[in-house]
């Protein structure tokens, strides 16, 4: 019953005619998205569902929104201009091959500029993620072994939640380390286990190519600059974070001359993995913006933040998306003071 309320109350509330006296109320501001992988069932990768971004562009669309690069966005904010009402965003982090091949092809049928927010030497294959190396080390690591790490984080093996509970544990640990001490910490949990982890990435963790990318441009979509081999940024030396934030936006422009110079902070929260020095590096280069994991709207007159815009992670139905996406969230923000 309350589920049934909830849904004719969205769908009440997010309809053209709610829409039309909402946005007119509202101040300008965008609604960013951010995605990450997409959901692939032959490869055993779970993430988005492709059939409900479809079913949110022809919504966004049907209803007439305005829909940015985040390049067009800071532009905005940065000349001054009013943000379009009815403006929605999407970026995409990491630069992961499904995304290429699942969301692109879905965001060029609907004229939609998202922006792909691409880890340089993991184009390059030089490098992986390293949260996908903890998910590799669970996927090949028999339950007795993980119990030797569970053991070693102090977590029982005999309940029933102990694999998501060692999971979470892990990957909490490695975001308080440096990158060189991240790699050190997986090869011994690797060791431990027994389980070696390969230098290159497996087929399921791979990223898109560099010839990948350069199609995202000919099919009118973006990218921007998400690290050299994304560390923890805020966890590095202020000259390897230098090193990090410029020097991904030097091998981008090299592969993709059209590349956009909005810079994407890898995790994203500000205060753990990015904060002001990383905001200053940013604010004295060439790139011109930013982008967090924060959740949050952006807002024109808000130039202060130009370095650390907010985003939400992507919802998983087509309700949550309504909310975000309209006036109506930011009408329930506004009251809660924000």
């Amino acid at each position: 019953m309350a589920n049934a309320l909830k849904t004719l109350l969205i769908n009440t509330l997010t309809s053209k005619l709610a829409n039309n006296i909402g946005f007119k109320l509202a101040n300008p501001f965008c609604s960013v998205f951010m995605l990450h992988r997409f959901a692939v069932d032959d490869q055993g990768i779970h993430g988005h569902d492709p059939a409900l971004l479809k079913n949110t562009l022809e919504y966004l669309r049907k209803n007439k929104f305005n829909l940015l690069s985040a390049e067009q966005l800071s532009n905005y904010l940065i000349e001054g201009r009013p943000i379009p009402k009815r403006s929605v965003c999407f970026t995409l982090d990491d630069g992961f091959w499904d995304q290429a091949a699942v969301s692109a092809p879905i965001f060029a049928e609907y004229d939609c500029p998202a922006t792909y927010f691409l880890t340089t030497r993991f184009l390059d294959d030089q490098c992986w993620m390293w949260d996908s190396k903890v998910e590799y080390l669970f996927d090949e690591t028999p339950v007795d072994k993980l119990a030797l790490l569970a053991q070693k984080y102090s977590i029982n093996p005999q309940t029933p939640n102990f694999r998501t509970d060692l999971f979470n544990t892990l990957i909490a640990a490695l975001k308080k380390c440096c990158e060189q001490d991240i790699l050190a910490t997986l090869a011994s949990w690797a060791e431990l286990v027994g389980t070696p982890i390969p230098q290159k990435a497996p087929a399921k963790y791979k990223a898109m190519s560099w010839d990948d990318a350069n199609k995202l441009i000919k099919l009118g979509l973006k990218v921007g600059p998400h690290s050299v081999t994304h560390p923890i940024i805020a966890n590095e030396t202020e000259q390897d974070a230098q090193w990090q934030i410029n020097q991904s936006w030097v091998e981008l422009k090299a592969k993709i001359p059209e590349a956009s110079p909005v810079f994407c902070y890898t995790v994203g929260r500000y205060g753990q993995d990015f904060g002001e020095r990383e905001m200053a590096i940013v604010g004295n280069s060439e790139l011109t913006s930013a982008y967090a994991a924060d959740p949050g709207f952006v807002e024109a007159g808000k130039q202060d933040t130009i370095t650390a815009l907010k985003r939400y992670g992507y919802p998983d139905d087509m309700l949550d998306f309504k909310q975000y996406a309209t006036w109506l969230e930011r009408a329930k923000d506004k009251l809660r003071g924000n």
